[in-house]
């Protein structure tokens, strides 16, 4: 199995065309597209889109608020991916799982694309716009990881993974996108970022280790988690090369999005440090000690 294309990699970069919208704006879209009375807006962390926390006057379906979402112009450009999207959320929410649901405009569509200025000259982003459903409660990283705590985690995302074996939609089929792990190997054409960054050598290990270990077996796994299903012998043999190679994405994509987007780098940067500790700690320990130790922790 050999990695994503170069024409694949570049359109996969294309995501980084992230909007801009000050609160007022926000505001004004929630009441214009909605006819919703604003209260108030917060901006939340986002990556490449932009999210606002919005709460209402008067009477309102949902009592917790709602986030509007724009999302980035690239994909702006695919409204079967944004669907694609909307429907995973419907699907999961009919079988019981706590997922924001769509609300829909006063047109009475799930989304809309937006004519928003993009900057102080004058010029113009098209972006679609979405008004969900806000879930309350604590993010992940505000809490203390206690094993009991990811081994919820774990078998919550287990019974995701397990109910959306039953739903496919054309649109999420993407082999250039730049989260999946098939683009690992593309790491390395962001690397320029990292320059003065001590761990480059140890990066390009992970990405080597990788290529060698588990590309050539991607089409032969299937993904679960041990308290619904248990892994296949193939599955164990390279989760630990997943891993780190799924942290190292997120240390690496991160820096590359932050060199592009400075004024987004506190929120980019925020698990950096964190996250090559982590990198620095899983690929210093043998594979099989993992393994051990996590055995332990499932039969406690």
């Amino acid at each position: 199995m050999q990695g994503i294309s170069m024409a694949q990699s570049e359109k996969a970069e294309e995501i980084l065309e992230k909007p801009h919208l000050t609160e007022e704006q926000a505001g004004q879209l929630v009441e214009r597209l909605y006819g919703l009375k604003v209260k108030s807006v917060k901006p939340l962390d986002s990556y490449y889109d932009m999210n606002f926390y919005v709460t209402v006057d008067g009477p309102a379906p949902w009592a917790h608020g709602y986030t509007l979402k724009v999302t980035n112009g690239t994909e702006s450009k695919n409204e079967d991916l944004i669907e694609a999207q909307n429907k995973m959320m419907a699907f999961l929410a009919d079988r019981g799982f706590p997922v924001p649901r769509v609300v829909p405009n006063l047109q009475g569509r799930d989304m809309s694309l937006e004519q928003l200025l993009k900057n102080e000259n004058v010029s113009y982003s098209h972006n679609i716009v979405r008004l969900l459903t806000y879930l309350p409660g604590t993010v992940y990283h505000n809490v203390p990881v206690t094993h009991h705590l990811a081994y919820e985690a774990g078998a919550f995302l287990a019974k995701v993974q397990k109910a959306l074996r039953d739903f496919s939609h054309p649109a999420l089929h993407r082999p250039d996108f730049v989260w999946s792990l098939r683009y690992v190997p593309s790491l390395e054409k962001h690397l320029h970022c990292l320059k003065e960054d001590p761990h480059v050598d140890i990066i390009r290990e992970i990405i080597q280790a990788f290529r060698e270990k588990v590309l050539p077996r991607m089409d032969d796994l299937q993904q679960g988690y041990e308290s619904v299903r248990a892994l296949t012998p193939a599955e164990w043999d390279v989760l630990y090369y997943c891993v780190a190679a799924r942290a190292l994405q997120s240390y690496v994509l991160g820096h590359y999005t932050a060199s592009l987007h400075p004024e987004n780098t506190e929120y980019l940067m925020f698990t950096a440090g964190s996250v090559w500790k982590f990198i620095e700690l899983w690929w210093g320990t043998p594979k099989e000690e993992i393994y051990k130790q996590w055995r332990n922790i499932q039969n406690n």
